[in-house]
This record gives structure tokens, sequence and C-alpha cells, in this order.
């Protein structure tokens, strides 16, 4: 059951679908690459907590759904499995699955060290061909730390950087607002 993939360089969708469904662990798959999920932190989980909380309570009233890391999430050119995203409207299913979809406007991801640069490329670059992806979030785990790309056009994504524990940040794709208080509540970073 917890078989390690084949060494070879390109998986197709199907492959990677079939290993992946017979595995323990969880792989995320980018290009034909095989990225295995690592075991989060005890900060890296209790962010993703309070951020798909503290989404969940502010879209109450709206149209849209928030969902941690257990649904995979298709893309251009591979599934993964961000630790929050929100879809509003209907879901979209892919591949005649009900643990795959297809049509997020928001994703969040904890950045670790093991997987912030792939976050930052490309996941990001992947996210982006989404015709209903409208805004990216970064969180830090190690300082307070919290950068959201919200879409613009095709070509141009603005960029907000947030760093006090005072602060709020405003999801223009949701126009909800939420406090880095409560995305960082009962980890290290909060004295």
């Amino acid at each position: 059951m917890n078989a390690q993939p084949e060494q070879k360089a390109f998986y197709t969708k199907q492959e990677y679908l079939a290993f992946e469904s017979q595995q323990e662990f969880r792989y995320e798959y980018c290009k034909g690459e095989l990225v295995m999920m690592a075991g989060g932190t005890l900060d890296h989980n209790r962010i993703a907590i309070n951020t798909t909380t503290a989404l969940n309570l502010a879209l109450r009233k709206k149209p849209c759904m928030v969902f941690g890391s257990d649904l995979k999430v298709q893309l251009a050119d591979s599934y993964v499995y961000p630790d929050a995203f929100a879809i509003c409207g209907d879901v979209e299913f892919a591949d005649n699955r009900r643990d795959i979809v297809k049509n997020p406007c928001l994703l969040v991801e904890v950045l670790s060290d093991s997987t912030e640069q792939y976050d930052r490329s490309g996941k990001f670059e992947q996210c982006r061909k989404l015709p209903s992806f409208r805004e990216y979030i970064l969180i830090s785990q190690n300082k307070p730390g919290v950068e959201v790309f919200f879409k613009q056009d095709d070509k141009h994504w603005l960029m907000t950087v947030t760093n006090d524990m005072e602060d709020t940040i405003h999801l223009q794709s949701l126009d909800i607002t939420l406090t880095m208080r409560e995305i960082y509540e009962k980890t290290a970073l909060v004295v």
C-alpha cells in the first residue's frame, strides 16, 4: 500500500491518479512530476485551520464554500492539495470524480521550507491558467507575513504584503477581511 513511485521522468495524469489512489501519503502532480506532500509542523497546521475557519465564517452569508487540504484541485497541468481554497457558485468536478475540483477562485498556501519555491513559482503559474482563479495567498509560518496576489486582468496581478500582527488582509475576490491575529492565533508567533 505504501509503494514508492517508479523512477521515471514523466507520469501521465492517469498514471498519477492510479498511483496516488493506492498510497497512504498524498502526492501533488506538476507537469508530469510527482511531489510528495510532507507532514506539516504544529504552526503550519494551526495557520491552515485558522485560515480555513476565518474564511468559512466570513463567507457564511455568501454563495461561496471553503475547503481544506483533503480535496484535490485540478490546475492546467497539475493536481494540487492547497491548504485552503474557496469556490463561489457551483462546484465543478474534474475527471468525473467527486474528489477533484477545477474552479477555485482563491487558493491559500502556508509556506514550508521544502515547498516554498514550488508554491511561489510552479503552482502559482499553473493556478493563473484557471479562468475561475482570482486570488492567491501565501502565509509564512516562520514569521508574521501574508502575501496576497490579486488578478487585475490576464497580464497583471496586484501584490499586497502584510507583516504587522495588528493589520487586516482584504481579499478582493471574496470581498471579505481577515485579521493577522485570527490567522496566527494559538501559534508560536502570537505572544
